[in-house]
C-alpha cells in the first residue's frame, strides 16, 4: 500500500517577521504607554504615548512593549530609551533605581537622570555633570580635610552651609 499524499495547504507569503507582526498587531490593540520618570524631588518626565520603552537590568537589557504583562524590576545605572510617534527615540542616562509596570502606566523612579535627544548630546551632558559633580566633591574633601578637629558643632554647620550652596551633593 501506498501512503496518502499530505494535502497541500496554501499559506500566504509572510514579508514581515514575526517580531514585526506581532508590535504591530499588538500596537494596535493596546494604547500606548505612559512614562514617569520619577526623582527624589521632582518628576523628571512625564510622557504619553510611549510606544517602547528599553532600560538596563543587573541580567541585561529589558525592553517593554504596550502589551507586557505588569513587572517590577531593578535598573542599573545606564541609558534608559524610549520611544514616541512624535518625538522618535529618547536618550535619558539614569542611576540605580526601581522600573514599574502596571497596565499601560510605567514608573522608573531613579536619584539621578540627563535627558539628551542623542547619543553624542547625552553622553556630552554626561561628561560635563561628572565633572562639575568631581569638582564639588574636590572641595568638600578639601575643607573637610584641612578644618582642625574641634568637634562636630564646628563641621555641622560648615557641612550644611556646603549642601546649601552645592545642591548637587548628598551628605
Amino acid at each position: 500500500q501506498k501512503p496518502h499524499p499530505q494535502p497541500m495547504l496554501k499559506t500566504k507569503k509572510m514579508t514581515q517577521t514575526p517580531a514585526k507582526r506581532m508590535t504591530q498587531t499588538s500596537a494596535k490593540r493596546l494604547p500606548p504607554m505612559h512614562l514617569k520618570v520619577l526623582l527624589p524631588n521632582q518628576i523628571f518626565i512625564d510622557q504619553t504615548d510611549v510606544t517602547r520603552i528599553v532600560a538596563q537590568t543587573p541580567e541585561g537589557s529589558f525592553g517593554l512593549l504596550p502589551h507586557r504583562l505588569d513587572c517590577v524590576a531593578v535598573i542599573t545605572p545606564g541609558i534608559l530609551t524610549f520611544a514616541t510617534a512624535a518625538a522618535g527615540e529618547v536618550f535619558i542616562a539614569v542611576d540605580q533605581g526601581l522600573f514599574i509596570k502596571a497596565g499601560q502606566q510605567v514608573f522608573v523612579s531613579v536619584r539621578k537622570a540627563i535627558k539628551g535627544s542623542s547619543l553624542a548630546q547625552l553622553h556630552n551632558a554626561v561628561e560635563k555633570e561628572y565633572a562639575v559633580r568631581q569638582k564639588d566633591q574636590e572641595t568638600i574633601r578639601f575643607i573637610y580635610h584641612t578644618t582642625p578637629h574641634r568637634g562636630l558643632e564646628l563641621l555641622v554647620p560648615i557641612f550644611d552651609a556646603l549642601a546649601e550652596q552645592y545642591k548637587n551633593i548628598h551628605l
